[in-house]
């Protein structure tokens, strides 16, 4: 879907970004080969492209909004569909950790 400035917007494009960022952030969390998340970005970004731009990160949006490609609203929207999923991934990813003595590993320290 076309999320430019005044163009429809569905539910299904903020579905379509939290679904991606889900499934990539649950690989992200639970994997530490970077191949597998490659992987999982390129199934995220599949399942988002059903319906949306496929951004799967808050800075994208961001630029997109800047850019003028797309509102304010819409921009926010995806945002927040994309911390939705991506948290979601971290809450499964602990039950999964739970079960399979899996733990996830976020580092902040740069």
């Amino acid at each position: 879907t076309d999320a430019g400035v005044g163009s429809a917007i569905t539910n299904a494009d903020y579905i379509a970004e939290g679904a991606g960022s889900f499934v990539f952030f649950a690989i992200v969390f639970t994997q530490k080969n970077p191949i597998l998340i490659a992987v999982g970005l390129l199934i995220g970004i599949l399942i988002a492209s059903i319906a949306s731009q496929s951004h799967l990160n808050p800075a994208i949006s961001t630029v997109s909004y800047i850019k003028g490609d797309m509102s304010g609203e819409v921009a926010v929207g995806y945002i927040v569909s994309q911390l939705i999923g991506a948290y979601a991934a971290y809450q499964f990813s602990e039950i999964i950790g739970e079960k399979n003595n899996i733990k996830p590993e976020i580092n902040f320290n740069l």
